[in-house]
């Protein structure tokens, strides 16, 4: 049975190489914030952040990821929306996220998601 291991949301990162996200100029040196702009706009990341913050984040689906050249950090090449997700459920510096939104993120959420689940997979 394959491993689920829980990660720290800071060493979690979007993936820059998704194939979906090419379509919209992202690039290997694309930042992270355009990223997630991208994904708040054209991909419903909006929708699972409410569902989120209005349910939790389910520990049953875990993210799968991939860990980077340096070893540092991992690299999620599926759940990249959720990642998207929890990251502006920690911090709305780059989207601006309706109040509706925002009113619902508390203290035990923000515990709940400050590591995620993952497996972590080979390159």
């Amino acid at each position: 049975m394959t491993e689920i291991e829980s990660i720290n949301l800071s060493k979690l990162l979007l993936d820059r190489e998704n194939p979906r996200l090419s379509e919209f100029g992202i690039t290997t040196k694309s930042k992270e914030a355009e990223i997630l702009q991208i994904l708040w706009d054209e991909m419903a990341v909006n929708e699972l952040m409410y569902s989120i913050v209005s349910n939790g984040f389910w520990d049953y689906e875990p993210l799968i990821v991939m860990k980077t050249a340096d070893g540092n950090s991992y690299v999620a090449i599926e759940g990249n929306r959720r990642l998207a997700a929890v990251k502006l459920i920690h911090d709305q510096t780059e989207i601006k996220v309706p109040k509706h939104i925002i009113d619902k993120i508390d203290s035990a959420l923000i515990n709940q998601t400050t590591k995620l689940p993952c497996i972590v997979v080979n390159s």
